[in-house]
């Protein structure tokens, strides 16, 4: 058995691009964690809580995910232009305090709004003076579907107005004049009235929707939520991360059965062999993030059925605006005034003057040449908006968030697609976490993770 193992690794290394060495290093943990954004940092940590030995393999240089901060060379303030709110829920609280990451409870989003179409530079008016009436109706659809809180756990038969593309959906249920508000929060799915409701209500949860009525979500102290995850990094140890990791051959555990998985994994510093009882996959269940994974015709099947949008998020630099001034890009006489895409959805005030927080969306790949072309054409055509002394931004910062929000059609949720998802979790001993099982905000992923890392303990 020895020499059969040994013999594994060479070949294996050998396949993955480098040859064979003498001296390969060998990781024999509990868990392996593929993928250190939100879910796979806070599953680290948490397994080591619970005496679990752990491995995260991380394609970047650093833990977080969509966490993107920029440190402003002139004042050294720290500015997010990722993810910058929490919710504020007892997950968020205990990772935060295990951290020892200052935190605020509060709002700081600017109420300073003002809308256009980016596309003429005219102003767009609010939908209407109904929204409370139509966010009441929201969380009242919410309250009647609690299965939607934690994780896609989805009754049989699936509710049908789940199903309902959300254009239809939101004027079943009275909810059109709230659609704004929705979709400013929901940004990066897409063409937002064609995905099925079920997302938008997974995305804008109760606890959502109870933050921005109460104005009190979890903001880190020092407004550099990236330091979380510098946090997280230092508490799991440099010797249980792979930067710049990417497995390239896996033979994974039997069902039900002792023998480990085994993953070659390719570093900068060389190839790594992880040994590990079980796999967490916390990284975009993708064909092309799991070609390597040696996933049954089973699995393969449902990864083959995601539809996914792009989400891109920069921080610019930019004279001619007033400093705390958000500025939504909306559509004039477009369904819910949403606006066409691909677009700009904001350009936000991130608390340090100057600087702005750009995000933009697509339902197709985008260079970043094109992304920062195209964002520096809309801010410069606010021009015909009235702000003639707005210059075109510079790029501070920029990141690509994609692949994002991740769905299936809604024959597919009908059939039972996310019922086989939750039928396969343990299957060989192999999890599986993240947005896509989840939504894409950080503390609910961290809620979902410990209600699956529950059954990795009891196994």
């Amino acid at each position: 058995m020895r020499r059969s193992f040994h013999l594994f690794i060479w070949a294996a290394v050998a396949v993955g691009g480098a040859p064979p060495q003498p001296h390969i290093q060998v990781l024999t943990r509990d868990v392996c964690i593929i993928g250190g954004g939100a879910a796979g940092s806070y599953a680290a940590v948490r397994l080591q809580e619970m005496n679990q030995s752990v491995v995260i393999v991380e394609k970047k240089n650093h833990l977080g995910g969509h966490a993107d901060t920029y440190t402003d060379l002139n004042t050294g303030a720290a500015a997010d232009f990722g993810v910058s709110a929490l919710l504020d829920i007892p997950e968020t609280d205990r990772f935060l305090t295990t951290l020892g990451v200052p935190f605020e409870r509060g709002y700081i989003f600017s109420s300073n709004v003002t809308r256009f179409d980016f596309r003429t530079g005219k102003a767009v008016p609010p939908l209407g003076n109904s929204t409370e009436e139509g966010l009441t109706n929201w969380a009242t659809f919410l309250t009647q579907h609690p299965y939607l809180r934690v994780g896609i756990d989805l009754p049989d038969p699936v509710p049908e107005e789940l199903l309902l593309p959300f254009g239809e959906f939101l004027d079943k249920y009275k909810i059109g004049a709230a659609a704004e508000f929705v979709s400013l929060n929901n940004q990066g799915m897409g063409d937002w009235l064609r995905y099925p409701a079920l997302y938008h209500l997974k995305y804008f949860s109760l606890e959502t929707l109870m933050g921005y009525a109460q104005q009190k979500f979890i903001f880190i102290a020092n407004r550099n939520t990236s330091s979380v995850y510098t946090a997280a990094a230092a508490k799991i140890g440099s010797a249980n991360i792979l930067y710049n990791g990417r497995v390239v051959q896996t033979t994974r555990a039997g069902n039900g059965e002792d023998t480990p998985h085994t993953l070659v994994v390719q570093t900068p510093q060389g190839p790594v062999v992880v040994v590990a009882k079980n796999i967490v996959l916390a990284m975009p269940p993708t064909e092309s993030n799991t070609e390597t994974l040696a996933l049954e015709p089973g699995e393969q099947q449902l990864v083959r059925q995601w539809k996914y949008s792009y989400y891109y998020a920069g921080i610019v630099r930019v004279t001619g605006l007033p400093e705390d001034m958000v500025i939504y890009n909306r559509g004039l006489n477009t369904p819910f005034s949403l606006p066409p895409h691909p677009c700009l959805y904001v350009i936000n005030p991130v608390g340090v003057p100057g600087l702005r927080q750009v995000v933009y969306g697509s339902d197709t790949r985008l260079s970043e040449g094109d992304v920062k072309a195209a964002i520096s054409r809309d801010i410069v055509g606010l021009r015909r908006a009235g702000y003639t002394n707005v210059r075109a931004p510079q790029f501070l910062g920029y990141t690509d968030h994609s692949p994002y929000s991740l769905s299936v059609d809604p024959e597919a949720i009908r059939d039972g697609y996310y019922r086989q998802w939750n039928s396969i979790q343990g299957h060989r001993n192999t999890w599986w976490v993240g947005s896509a099982m989840e939504c894409a905000n950080s503390a609910a992923n961290w809620r979902f993770v410990d209600k699956i890392l529950a059954r990795i303990g009891k196994t």
